[in-house]
């Protein structure tokens, strides 16, 4: 007997070990490994491997194996057009080694990866990047500044050469620019935005150092060399207001390729990539259900003074989950996260199910919403206050910009000429997120249901959030139900794209009663720039909640109130600490009269209590030395 219970456990150990091997059998079964090298894809080669790459790309979808696997490997895969996923109905994951390992190097205009009616997609493990010969930008120093109708106004003479005279720009004026490495020099493309940079700070400048202009139309650049340095002519179509001896970031205007894009899917992971440059936005998705960005970076290349062209993430009508973790974006030419669905416009009512709505922007694609969503209406004259919601039972395409829709239910209320967007049960979840130094905002809130949380926010160059739902741009949804906690905001809004508060509430154009509802900004540390103005912009807010936060090292100008305040309701202040240090006689905010709507004065329900800016406590977060990250203390 005992011999026999002695044996049981090594029994149970052998059935235990049988068991795992057939399960991690059944698991690896389960996945197909296409490894692109079979397919002819070789690193480090110097040769196109974009034909390989979707080679193994179409034979995953095409086979439908369930979780395929795309696999690279460490090395440099060089690329020359979008790769592709499209249909990808079984699973698919596209994957390198690391981020750090396996790169894809493109060359050309061109966009990076799309996929398009896929579910569960994971992109993953590798680095993107653009040849030399085909950044998207450049940068240097001004040593020129030139009329057509007169000789050089101004002038750098040790970069100058005999070949400036040569090739005269056909646009009115123009910019010479000594190109700073590791920037490259192009000719014969068209410079469409100019900012100026400040190089000591690795930053967009700020203050009255703040400057940039947008042009479509200008002549494309020539080369002038000399043996010291390389000087391109930038053709400019109005007259600048830059100084010789500035420093500024060139970004071509070769058309807007995204570098990945997504549409219609669902289940989709993005994880350990990292971009560095892209010719218009790193991430953008239309229509994308449950999302998740984790560990994904975008920074400017070493020595860079740029990352992407424009925004960091743009994300339009998400579905359900959208998350975003562990994550950064650094150096942007416009924001870090738009966040937004589409306004549209009723232009005939057909019957009593029934109307006819249009774009209000030429947005691609952006009406084919689905059927079963639902669409909220809201009166032109206050277009983010809706006061109805259908569902759409079917639709058909009119025009490239008009459908007709029918309705589950009788659509009562809704006139000629209202605003409609869709409206779905969707989240947006940021924790350990950081914007650093672009040139606009920090993220854009456009959405329902949101967390902020554990952020960091440095030196982005307008509002760190903004809230801005924007009838021009087309963009709702009016943020409801927000929670902002634990974020450190550390020199925001002090250039581009400045207003009057770190966290900024803008609706496009103001309306006269409180449409952002439910804000509650809890526990973060603000630390104030010489320019970064206020704390908060209040316009149009209803419910807002501000309490426990740290503030320090605020702006130089006594005209700097805490918060500025336009047509809210039920604001609510109490328990920050000292504004302005000692200083605690002023009321905390002043009423903006300059704008008519807000010249109605139309707030109500503001509390600010005795200690809304006057107690005393250590910060609740503070800035990681690296700045890819907040420390909790």
């Amino acid at each position: 007997h005992e011999m026999a219970s002695s044996m049981i456990p090594s029994s149970l150990c052998i059935i235990f070990l049988l068991i795992i091997t057939i399960l991690s059998a059944s698991i690896s079964a389960s996945k197909k490994i296409y490894d692109v090298s079979l397919f002819g894809a070789v690193v480090d080669d110097n040769k196109d491997d974009t034909s390989a790459l979707q080679a193994a790309i179409q034979a995953a979808i095409k086979e439908g194996h369930p979780n395929a696997i795309v696999q690279m490997h460490a090395g440099q895969y060089d690329v020359s057009s979008t790769l592709q996923i499209i249909g990808a109905h079984a699973g698919l994951t596209f994957a390198g080694v690391s981020a750090g390992s396996t790169l894809l190097l493109y060359h050309g205009v061109t966009g990076v990866l799309n996929y398009e009616q896929s579910f569960n997609i994971t992109i993953s493990s590798f680095s993107v990047d653009f040849a030399p010969d085909s950044m998207p930008f450049t940068a240097g120093t001004i040593v020129d500044i030139q009329s057509s109708s007169s000789s050089s106004s101004s002038s750098d003479s040790s970069s100058s050469s005999s070949s400036s005279s040569s090739s005269p720009s056909s646009s009115p004026y123009s910019l010479d620019i000594k190109i700073v490495p590791p920037h490259t020099a192009r000719a014969g493309v068209p410079a469409g935005a100019i900012f100026v940079y400040d190089v000591a700070n690795k930053r967009p400048a700020f203050g009255p150092d703040t400057n940039e202009l947008y042009q479509s139309g200008a002549s494309p650049s020539i080369i002038i060399s000399n043996s010291s340095s390389v000087v391109v002519r930038f053709g400019l179509v109005d007259k600048p207001s830059f100084k010789l001896g500035e420093n500024v970031v060139v970004r071509y205007d070769m058309g807007c390729h995204h570098a990945i894009t997504g549409q219609d899917s669902s289940n989709v992971l993005v994880h350990g990539v990292t971009v560095y440059t892209s010719w218009c936005m790193t991430h953008t998705t239309l229509r994308v259900t449950d999302l998740h960005i984790v560990d994904y970076h975008v920074m400017p290349g070493p020595g860079r003074w740029l990352s992407s062209l424009a925004d960091c993430m743009h994300f339009s009508d998400h579905r359900d989950t959208l998350s975003i973790s562990d994550s950064s974006c650094a150096g942007m030419g416009d924001d870090g996260l738009n966040v937004h669905s589409f306004i549209f416009n009723t232009t005939s009512i057909i019957n009593s199910t029934s109307a006819e709505i249009s774009l209000t922007k030429s947005w691609t694609d952006t009406l084919n919403v689905g059927t079963g969503a639902s669409m909220t209406f809201a009166h032109v004259d206050s277009p983010f206050l809706p006061f109805a919601t259908y569902k759409i039972a079917s639709y058909t395409q009119k025009t490239d910009t008009t459908f007709i829709y029918t309705f589950t239910s009788p659509i009562t209320g809704v006139l000629l000429g209202d605003a409609a967007h869709v409206t779905t049960t969707n989240s947006l979840s940021i924790s350990n997120f950081s914007v650093i130094a672009n040139r606009a905002r920090g993220v854009l809130v456009e959405t329902r249901n949101v967390i902020i949380q554990r952020s960091l926010f440095r030196f982005t160059s307008g509002p760190a959030l903004l809230f801005q739902p924007s009838y021009y741009w087309g963009e709702a949804e009016p943020g409801a139900n927000v929670t902002i906690t634990q974020n450190a905001f550390d020199g925001c809004n002090q250039g581009i794209a400045q207003q009057r508060g770190t966290i900024t509430i803008l609706p496009d154009p103001i309306q006269t009663m409180g449409v952002i509802q439910g804000l509650n900004v809890v526990s973060n540390t603000f630390l104030q720039g010489v320019y970064s103005g206020g704390l908060v912009q209040s316009y149009n807010a209803n419910g807002l909640r501000f309490r426990d936060n740290y503030i320090a090292n605020i702006g130089n100008s006594t005209s700097d109130y805490p918060f500025y305040i336009c047509n809210s309701e039920d604001l609510t202040v109490a328990h920050n600490n000292a504004w302005r240090g000692t200083d605690n006689n002023r009321q905390g905010y002043v009423m903006d009269s300059t704008l008519r709507p807000c010249a109605l004065s139309l707030s109500r329900g503001l509390s600010f209590s005795n200690d809304a800016f006057n107690a005393t406590f250590t910060a609740p977060v503070m800035p990681a030395p690296s700045g890819y990250g907040v420390i909790v203390l």
